[in-house]
């Protein structure tokens, strides 16, 4: 059978299906107009899921200002920016690792004492991190 001579058969099928459905009893209908209901819901829902998720995110990273060459040590910053350039990464990158590798040197064998009067003392002791984007250099510079 082709598709034209289907139509009048699936007419005759939706008007009886239509018929059966008003004589359906009440908590039937009242189920799928609740089934109705829901799906209208999750339709609205995946609507709304679609169009959420196609508006772009905000950056999480707080902006943070730049690290100056002024801010190296003499005695590092030839170095630094040297081989910041070179390598093609931020000035940071290699100052941070450096400084803290001359704390490291340094070690407990100079110390500050703050106060004239007093036993406290401070030691030469940094933590350094170095924080970028994946394939930033990171791990050349260091």
């Amino acid at each position: 059978m082709n598709a034209p001579a289907l139509r009048p058969l699936a007419a005759a099928i939706r008007a009886s299906l239509e018929d059966r459905a008003d004589n359906l009893p009440p908590s039937v209908r009242q189920r799928e107009e609740r089934a109705d209901r829901e799906l209208a819901m999750v339709q609205s829902l995946a609507t709304q899921k679609r169009q959420a998720a196609a508006q772009p995110l905000p950056d999480p990273l707080p902006g943070v200002q730049s690290f100056e060459a002024a801010m190296i040590p003499d005695s590092l910053r030839g170095w630094c920016v040297d081989a910041a350039e070179g390598l093609g990464v931020p000035l940071d990158f290699l100052a941070v690792p450096a400084i803290v590798a001359c704390a490291a040197a340094i070690g407990r064998v100079v110390a500050v004492r703050p106060k004239l009067q007093d036993r406290w003392i401070e030691r030469a002791i940094l933590w350094g991190a170095v924080i970028g984007r994946p394939s930033a250099g990171k791990s050349p510079a260091l």
